[in-house]
């Protein structure tokens, strides 16, 4: 409550005889004093009273009483302004403090933005890496495929050289063997085994019926015979058996081969495997650096609405204030400095 407002009631009452035509400019008074939100309802009813027998009284006219009551509705007049000035102060700290938010939020989705494009280039680098793996595993199977289906075949060439070997070795000791014992013996099986070999030809037509002939029945020419037949038997039969060493050596190059082939199909498997769960980590991250963008970009959009009411709400609050000024405290500082009516009273809202 304005210091003197009993005071000011007595002198109200001294000049209530005293009744000044009504002023435009109570109007403004009238209203800014209303406007006053912690004032007592009393004190508000005696200021306004004071009035016309205050401020409706010239400036120079005036008694202590009334340049009282002058002062005292200033003073609430004041008041009025700084409470419409802390009206404005938090409405501007709220929009410090909501355009600050927009700031973090801004940092928020530019952050998860940046995230974003880096897990996306990860994301590429893991599908180059899979597509490569992809590629190598892919060769080291081929590879291990083709090592295996030679083997296949150089097993079979090796049974054969073996199959071959072993009937001439068969062949030798049932058709050959009868014969350096010096029995007979059937030259038509052992011809075959002769295919390829240096045998004189003479010797070949001779030799079916020298074979025929028990030993006690040769000659030395026919001992000659037999003999160069065993050089001949003997060479074909080394001859057969130099394949089949080289293919068991040649065997175990092979598994060698494959061994190590298997190892490396196995190891670029793994590293496809492995590459293969990168990658998927990789989307996995990708989804959420997605889902932390859609979320800060969703938070910003939401903001707006709050920006825009808290924009709106400082701006009626300036506008109140810049209004209360430009009429109400006019109002009232024409009336103090002078009291008589003016051709012309302040407009309402600044007009």
């Amino acid at each position: 409550m304005p210091k003197g407002a009993k005071r000011t009631g007595e002198c109200h009452a001294a000049a209530a005889a005293k009744k000044p035509r009504a002023n435009p400019n109570f109007a403004g008074v009238q209203a800014g004093i209303e406007m006053h939100s912690a004032l007592p309802e009393s004190v508000k009813k005696m200021l306004l009273a004071c009035i016309p027998n205050g401020l409706g009284v010239p400036a120079d006219e005036r008694g202590g009483c009334q340049e009282q009551a002058v002062r005292m509705i200033g003073e609430v007049m004041e008041e009025v302004r700084m409470q419409l000035q802390r009206a404005v102060d938090a409405e501007e700290e709220k929009m410090r403090e909501i355009e600050a938010s927009k700031a973090e939020l801004e940092a928020a989705v530019a952050a998860a933005t940046s995230v974003m494009a880096g897990v996306e280039e990860e994301v590429q680098t893991k599908t180059a890496s899979l597509e490569a793996a992809t590629a190598a595993s892919g060769a080291a199977k081929a590879e291990l495929s083709e090592k295996t289906e030679a083997n296949i075949a150089a097993g079979r060439e090796h049974d054969a050289a073996v199959a071959r070997l072993k009937s001439a070795e068969a062949s030798v000791a049932e058709h050959f063997a009868p014969l350096v014992a010096g029995g007979a013996g059937s030259f038509e099986a052992l011809l075959p085994l002769l295919e390829g070999t240096n045998v004189d030809a003479s010797l070949i037509s001779a030799l079916p019926s020298i074979c025929a002939k028990a030993g006690a029945e040769r000659g030395s020419f026919d001992a000659v015979a037999i003999e160069e037949l065993g050089k001949a038997l003997e060479a074909k039969v080394s001859a057969l058996r130099g394949p089949v060493r080289e293919g068991e050596q040649a065997a175990q190059v092979r598994v060698a081969d494959i061994q190590a082939a298997t190892a490396k199909a196995e190891e670029a498997a793994q590293s496809q495997a492995a590459a293969a769960d990168d990658l998927a980590a990789a989307m996995q991250r990708k989804q959420q650096a997605s889902d932390e963008v859609d979320k800060a970009r969703t938070a910003l959009g939401a903001h707006e609405p709050a920006l825009g009411a808290a924009d709106e709400s400082r701006s009626k609050a300036k506008a109140a204030l810049d209004e209360y000024v430009a009429y109400n405290i006019l109002c009232y500082e024409v009336l103090r400095d002078d009291g008589r009516e003016p051709s012309k009273a302040p407009a309402q809202g600044g007009a």
